[in-house]
């Protein structure tokens, strides 16, 4: 029977097979085969963070350059990447010069995280009163109280550069006009000039919310920007204006926006009013033909009346009005047709499409 007791630790044993086995010692010399063990082991302990902020800008682990109008699914990734990154405008980044060539060296944080870098004398520049005091601060940092989408629609409109690929919301763009006067910056110099910034930018959004445009541009005293919205508002009922739109607007503009309104319906009607004239009579087309011709002349301008909006276009009415040619047969009734409808179109041409 096997016994399942352990043998004693047989120490010569161990010795003599300890004795026998190869030198697997590693010299105590740092240099093998030409190698300097010594040099290869030694480590820079200095290690720097490839994308953390310049000095000047705060402390952080991380970044993640990100426009404060990216899709929301951008930003939602962007509050991922963990408690130590940073959100910062791709157009006014820490480490890219503003759109004048200035470093940047002033961090401005909005209200929702978003940094922008910007140039505090280019900024000053701009604006009286230090960017509404900001840009007094003895730190190189500031809290702005705006959205970053405001922010970043007025340092755009600062530096002219165009805002259209942000398809910025009215509501931004109303709030980024109001700021202005708010931070020392100029309403005549940034929004007044058609093709200003914010200005284009406005009448983007004017074709579907024309109302409020020209709300916003009257309470803003913005006249040139006023003109230019009236214009989209025809193809709107006034009775669709909101209590709201009137109270801002003021009663002045909306007096004005009204005489737009009822003034083009009331010069339509006094165009349409003169027929053609009647040509004299032929064998082919006697004075009942030239009657004819007047009735399906009040036939189609009663239609047209009836349902006439201020912003109908000219090539419409040629359209309609062409109409009473089907019901003529006379060479010279269609003649003097064709010479009633080309001044007629002509003079609607002219009638005026803004306040």
């Amino acid at each position: 029977m096997q016994s399942s007791t352990l043998s004693a630790f047989n120490d010569s044993l161990c010795s003599s097979l300890v004795h026998d086995a190869p030198d697997w010692t590693v010299p105590t010399c740092s240099i093998i085969n030409g190698f300097d063990l010594d040099q290869l082991m030694t480590f820079d302990t200095d290690f720097k963070d490839a994308t953390s902020v310049p000095d000047g800008f705060g402390t952080g682990n991380g970044r993640v350059s990100l426009d404060p109008l990216d899709p929301p699914s951008l930003q939602a990734e962007a509050e991922d990447t963990g408690p130590s990154s940073i959100r910062v405008s791709t157009a006014f980044a820490f480490d890219a010069p503003d759109a004048e060539g200035n470093t940047p060296d002033f961090d401005l944080i909005t209200s929702d995280g978003v940094h922008f870098a910007v140039n505090a004398a280019a900024l000053r520049a701009h604006s009286f009163g230090d960017f509404g005091g900001i840009l007094a601060s003895t730190n190189s940092m500031a809290n702005v109280p705006l959205s970053a989408a405001v922010l970043n629609l007025l340092l755009h409109a600062i530096y002219n550069l165009s805002v259209v690929k942000y398809a910025p919301s009215l509501e931004d763009l109303a709030a980024s006009v109001i700021a202005l006067e708010q931070y020392g910056l100029s309403k005549t110099a940034l929004v007044q000039p058609p093709d200003s910034p914010l200005s284009v930018a406005i009448l983007h959004c004017a074709p579907s919310r024309p109302f409020q445009c020209y709300s916003l541009a009257a309470h803003e005293g913005l006249e040139t920007l006023a003109i230019a919205t009236s214009s989209h508002t025809l193809g709107v009922s006034l009775a669709e204006i909101s209590d709201a739109d009137a109270e801002y607007m003021g009663p002045l503009h909306l007096k004005r926006l009204f005489f737009l309104h009822l003034g083009r319906i009331d010069a339509l009607k006094r165009i349409l009013s003169t027929r053609p004239s009647p040509h004299q009579n032929t064998e082919d087309c006697n004075g009942l033909a030239n009657r004819a011709s007047y009735e399906a002349w009040t036939k189609i301008i009663g239609e047209i009346v009836w349902d006439a909006c201020p912003n109908i276009s000219p090539i419409t009415l040629e359209v309609r009005l062409l109409d009473v040619g089907k019901m003529l047969k006379c060479h010279e009734c269609l003649s003097q047709l064709d010479h009633r409808i080309n001044n007629l179109v002509a003079e609607w041409s002219l009638v005026k499409t803004t306040i």
